[in-house]
């Protein structure tokens, strides 16, 4: 380890692409980057953001203040001061701003970015929403801003769709938010979190990589709690303690969870191998998939008859556990004794 500077530690983010390169911040969005990790040299990144010198940015922060770096391209940096957005192609060292002025009262700020070249980058302050796609390219003052649906906590974009992003409330009572479709007109907002139990404040979201209907959720009160089926139940995972959860996130290769909490340091899991089943399936027939989530027993069954199908089905790590012919009936009943 070493000593990078006082103060509290806030945003970081290790390159995808550079084991020795990495971005990290402490109160203020004092940012700090290095390209030789292992010989712990640090260079400044605030640049143009801190155009006098004096070590803060100009525009204001939060005391723990947002940034984000590009997973797909690490030279690509986005910050949103209190006034707009600031935009690097070079790694902190040259900062453009690329939105329009802002307003933010409650002083309130979240960022986030799709994993793309180019990519959507979303990011809200106390009373807007604002997207951003094709950002490492885009015209400034060029983004899509909309009223924001409450004060935030926390955005964050949507794993399996690009296109929609998690609005974690503040407030009472907290809730998390999921957004429709940012670009084909109207965005209407839904509570995914309704059924989570009253007393449970939620602080982050994570969507599991290639399945919609899983997500796992971080609470004030501590623990994590699970749903399998888009929202409609949760269940608190038992194995892990009852300590604040600040954030979560699965990376994509191997689905591994990363938690992040308040007080007792980093943790990380899996989920079980249990079979992820949807009922989505709408080419070349419709399929019904019951019941969902199931126990013992799936039934599939498709609208009309096949010459010709296969019924396959995969745990979470991709591994086949079930491949059964369907009969000209077009159903197919899986028990748990014919998995693998």
């Amino acid at each position: 380890s070493s000593f990078i500077g006082g103060g509290d530690g806030a945003y970081a983010f290790g390159s995808k692409q550079d084991s020795n390169k990495g971005y990290f911040s402490s109160q203020g969005g004092r940012m700090r980057r290095s390209t030789a990790l292992s010989n712990q040299t640090w260079q400044h990144a605030l640049n143009q953001l801190d155009a006098d010198n004096n070590g803060s940015v100009d525009e204001e922060a939060m005391f723990i203040h947002p940034f984000v770096m590009n997973d797909s391209d690490d030279e690509q940096l986005y910050f949103p001061t209190m006034k707009r957005l600031w935009r690097s192609t070079n790694g902190g060292s040259n900062w453009t701003p690329i939105s329009k002025y802002y307003y933010n009262f409650y002083r309130r700020l979240s960022i986030t970015a799709s994993k793309k070249q180019n990519p959507i980058v979303y990011w809200c302050d106390d009373d807007s929403v604002f997207a951003l796609p094709n950002a490492a390219t885009a015209a400034p003052m060029t983004e899509i801003g909309i009223p924001s649906p409450g004060l935030p906590r926390k955005l964050i974009i949507d794993a399996n769709n690009d296109s929609c992003v998690f609005f974690v409330k503040d407030g009472t009572p907290a809730q998390i938010l999921y957004s429709g479709n940012f670009f084909t007109g109207s965005v209407q907002w839904t509570n995914i979190t309704a059924n989570l139990p009253a007393v449970v404040t939620p602080m982050c979201i994570a969507a599991y990589p290639g399945n919609k209907n899983i997500l796992l959720v971080g609470a004030l009160e501590g623990g994590i709690y699970i749903t399998t089926d888009g929202g409609a139940s949760w269940d608190r995972d038992a194995g892990f303690p009852y300590v604040q959860v600040k954030d979560i996130k699965i990376r994509p290769s191997d689905k591994q969870i990363f938690i992040f909490t308040y007080g007792r340091g980093a943790w990380t899991a899996k989920l079980d191998n249990n079979l992820s089943v949807t009922n989505d399936v709408v080419s070349p027939e419709v399929v019904s998939v019951f019941p969902n989530p199931f126990r013992d027993v799936i039934n599939l069954s498709v609208g009309t008859k096949m010459e010709d199908a296969t019924v396959i089905l995969k745990s979470l790590s991709g591994v086949v556990v079930f491949q059964k012919r369907m009969d000209i009936s077009g159903k197919v009943v899986v028990r748990p004794a014919g998995l693998t």
